[in-house]
């Protein structure tokens, strides 16, 4: 943003497939945990350097409401309160979708019902 560019003529990156890493895990608490780390270091750019604007906030938006489908897909609660704890530290300003959500998965007994309707749908 504020210095300059350079390119590399090298190859600097690797991307491999078939192996379990930490981006492609099959479990599902390290999945929730990197996309949360990832989203976090995103933040803490957007704050050092002073990005703001629309896109942006849209951005972590959609960042808390992915977290906070993945813990309710897991039907976790720990992950939940972590994926609001985030939302609030990256001061998101909730949708209509959070909002239900954060409803739906804080009576356990909708949380179950909601959890099954879903699968139902699918």
């Amino acid at each position: 943003m504020k210095g300059r560019i350079a390119y590399l003529p090298d190859v600097t990156l690797h991307y491999s497939q078939g192996q379990e890493t930490i981006s492609n895990s099959n479990d599902s608490r390290k999945q929730f945990l990197f996309q949360k780390q990832t989203a976090m270091l995103s933040y803490l750019l957007s704050e050092a350097y002073q990005i703001k604007g629309k896109k942006v906030d849209r951005f972590f938006q959609q960042r808390s409401f992915a977290l906070l489908m993945h813990a309710f897909r897991l039907h976790d609660h720990t992950l939940r309160a972590d994926a609001i704890d985030c939302a609030r530290e990256w001061k998101v300003r909730h949708t209509l979708p959070f909002r239900l959500v954060t409803i739906i998965t804080s009576n356990d007994f909708f949380w179950s019902l909601a959890l099954y309707l879903r699968k139902q749908i699918r």
